[in-house]
């Protein structure tokens, strides 16, 4: 064996099929890797979609994906582990791009592309968006500025065993993972790929987006105290949206139409932030 998938499920019946399809069609031998889905207590019929593919399925009662990522790895046999969500649908070659990937010399972790299902103009720029800069940001060399998503991440399970297992939190255990990995190696031993790719089903409107803006806002506050993070700064940001514009070739219209929403993503995402800020001290002061 030498892949193990790991999938967190919670309540997410509505893509449990596409999921675990594209898990089970991968261009990769039958043999050679194995799914482990874990229940993390679903009140929907996620569980019995999931009975009715040939994956290991297991039920971890401590609530929070990172516990039932943790319980995945537990239960894992082989020597490289990936993450992907149940809303998730890698595209067929993920799990050969994840082998060849971690051949690369040096490489601890790597992180893929995640394309939003929606075909809508203004979410097909935020996608851009998002993985231009993922890519300038986990090929760069401030350490503090990276993080890390668990719905398309693969790892060498010896720096799991080193650098983990993940904190078992509600929100930033996977930055919180990529942040010791850097820390403990170098910014070289997380990398990312842009043909590592998954579609995130889930995210088909604007408001989701700003949703999880908001969250990721509000946990990178609630975790700092675990590890501090640098936000991108204005300069980079325009950078990589000077970089979407001119190779979506945009009108000046629709530049000015995806800079609308970059703001609002942005003062979601402050708004989380100073959530997480405010939540934070009232802990401390209690």
């Amino acid at each position: 064996m030498k892949i193990s998938v790991i999938v967190p499920v919670f309540n997410t019946a509505a893509f449990i099929d596409r999921c675990m399809t594209a898990l089970l069609e991968q261009d990769y031998p039958e043999s050679d890797y194995e799914v482990i889905a874990v229940d993390n207590g679903s009140s929907d019929d996620s569980l019995e979609r999931l009975a009715r593919f040939p994956v290991t399925v297991i039920r971890e009662d401590k609530r929070g994906s990172y516990a039932a990522r943790n319980a995945g790895v537990r239960m894992a046999s082989a020597s490289i582990l990936a993450f992907t969500d149940s809303d998730c649908a890698p595209r067929a070659d993920w799990l050969r791009t994840v082998e060849s990937a971690l051949d690369t010399p040096g490489c601890l972790v790597v992180q893929g592309k995640r394309r939003l299902a929606s075909t809508s103009s203004l979410l097909q720029a935020i996608n851009t968006y998002e993985f231009t800069k993922d890519e300038f940001t986990l090929n760069g060399n401030n350490a503090l500025k990276y993080y890390g998503y668990t719905n398309n991440m693969a790892t060498h399970r010896r720096a799991y065993e080193r650098f983990g297992p993940f904190v078992e939190r509600d929100r930033g255990a996977d930055t919180i993972f990529v942040r010791s990995v850097v820390d403990g190696e170098s910014c070289d031993a997380v990398r990312y790929n842009p043909h590592m790719v998954i579609d995130h089903l889930e995210m088909n409107r604007f408001s989701d987006y700003l949703k999880k803006m908001f969250i990721y806002g509000r946990s990178r506050k609630r975790y700092r105290h675990l590890k501090v993070t640098e936000a991108l700064g204005l300069s980079d940001r325009f950078k990589i949206f000077h970089t979407v514009t001119q190779k979506g070739n945009y009108s000046l219209l629709q530049s000015a139409s995806f800079a609308g929403a970059m703001a609002c993503s942005m003062a979601a995402w402050q708004a989380g932030s100073w959530a997480g800020a405010l939540e934070s001290l009232h802990r401390t002061e209690k």
